[in-house]
């Protein structure tokens, strides 16, 4: 995903949730409560899309994806037909599982641990997953029923994965700037006649590696 199109996104995304918190500073009752998390976790729901893009291109520029990531990346998984065709189906996985999958292949290709899922901050956006999931699923009045501390509870959540997606669009660009330069290295040393690198390159083109 181009950056000027992740730009837009992330400010309509930002802008509704702004809107939210307007119109509950106006009125605070439940109906605006309500918003303000349906709001809030669309917002998340959107920006894990982009930690998900971002992943992909910088795995498509970088090191790559290992084995059947990329699958599962696209939500897709294959079946084989009593005709023996293969197929691809639909696969969704909760929110908290992407997360934790996409996040453990940033990982990798930054050489850095950027989620801790054993911290508070963790347990916290489970919590405010689960309070969406009540209020979008009801199954009774006390379902809907939202409390200042529930808003509270989602509203940190949103500016903690806000917060983890920019640290993370910003060091997977050290990453990609990092990987291409090593073959900055590499074409310098070739430049320079290094022995070992140009043979290498020489039995390359040749195909006689």
């Amino acid at each position: 995903m181009a950056k000027t199109r992740d730009d837009s996104f992330m400010l309509i995304l930002l802008n509704d949730v702004g809107a939210a918190i307007s119109r509950r500073k106006m009125d605070d009752n439940q109906a605006t409560r309500r918003d303000m998390i349906r709001t809030a976790c669309a917002a998340i729901e959107g920006m894990v899309w982009i930690f998900r893009e971002h992943v992909i291109d910088t795995a498509d520029s970088t090191y790559g994806l290992e084995g059947d990531e990329k699958l599962i990346l696209q939500e897709r998984q294959l079946s084989v037909s009593e005709q023996g065709k293969i197929t691809e189906q639909p696969r969704y996985l909760p929110l908290t599982t992407t997360i934790r999958f996409i996040a453990r292949i940033a990982n990798r290709l930054n050489d850095i641990d950027h989620f801790d899922f054993g911290a508070s901050e963790w347990e916290g956006f489970r919590k405010a997953i689960e309070i969406r999931n009540r209020i979008t699923h009801p199954k009774s009045a006390d379902d809907l029923h939202v409390s200042k501390t529930d808003v509270e509870q989602v509203m940190n959540a949103l500016s903690w994965f806000l917060e983890k997606l920019t640290e993370i669009l910003a060091q997977s660009l050290v990453t990609q700037k990092r990987y291409l330069g090593q073959f900055k290295d590499f074409f310098e040393e070739l430049k320079a006649g290094d022995p070992e690198i140009t043979a290498l390159y020489n039995a390359v083109r040749d195909n006689e590696a």
